[in-house]
């Protein structure tokens, strides 16, 4: 019994690498295969930062389809979230319009579109056991404040670190969770899938702060 108490986190550390990997390989199939084309056909006045902005309202949107039972309509404004997000960051880069204000807009937007969708999950749907989620949506959360807090605090002083990797595997796995949710026979699956979403979390921001000493140093 110890000995699989003990070789459960070492087990749960060799996943990790090939879920990150399995999440970069489909986005950049996805990038190449259908966002790529997509770019080619935007108006010029369609902009990164415009696109990450006009994301801002669909948290809101998705929770109050959600109050009305609109399930249907909740999912495709949270997909049109996710497909702003997708194509914002390659919209950037081809364009060669990356900037420092549009590199800390971009995981905010995040975040104002995903927690309070989070947050209200396990009351609209009645999750069990819910004190289980309300304490692992609660510690999501903080995480993605005290990573907030650190990066526009930063910016102050001219310095914009960038997602890594476990950060933006921890959105995507964070957006699959909140899909699944809606689908309210996946909740099992929804959980593991957001309990991964967590340990990614602290190690992004754990790398953050480490980016982050170096650079002060």
């Amino acid at each position: 019994m110890n000995t699989q108490v003990t070789t459960l986190p070492w087990a749960i550390f060799k996943i990790i690498p090939r879920v990150i990997a399995w999440i970069f390989w489909t986005k950049n199939k996805l990038e190449v295969k259908i966002i790529a084309p997509l770019i080619d056909y935007a108006p010029s006045r369609i902009t990164p930062n415009r696109l990450t902005i006009f994301r801002l309202p669909f948290g809101f949107l998705t929770i109050l389809a959600l109050q009305y039972r609109w399930s249907i309509t909740a999912i495709i404004f949270f997909a049109i979230a996710c497909l702003t997000d997708l194509l914002d960051g390659p919209l950037a880069r081809k364009r060669n319009l990356e900037s420092a204000f549009g590199a800390r807009l971009d995981p905010l937007a995040d975040k104002v579109v995903n927690l309070p969708i989070l947050a209200y999950l396990p009351y609209h749907y009645q999750l069990t056991p819910i004190f289980d989620w309300v304490v692992l949506i609660l510690l999501m959360i903080l995480a993605d404040l005290f990573t907030t807090w650190a990066g526009w605090n930063n910016l102050k002083k001219g310095y914009c670190p960038k997602a890594n990797s476990y950060g933006k595997s921890k959105f995507t796995l964070q957006s699959v969770s909140i899909l699944l949710l809606m689908c309210t026979s996946f909740q099992w699956t929804a959980r593991v899938i957001l309990t991964f979403a967590l340990i990614f979390g602290c190690f992004s921001l754990r790398g953050y702060w480490e980016e982050i000493k170096q650079e002060s140093s």
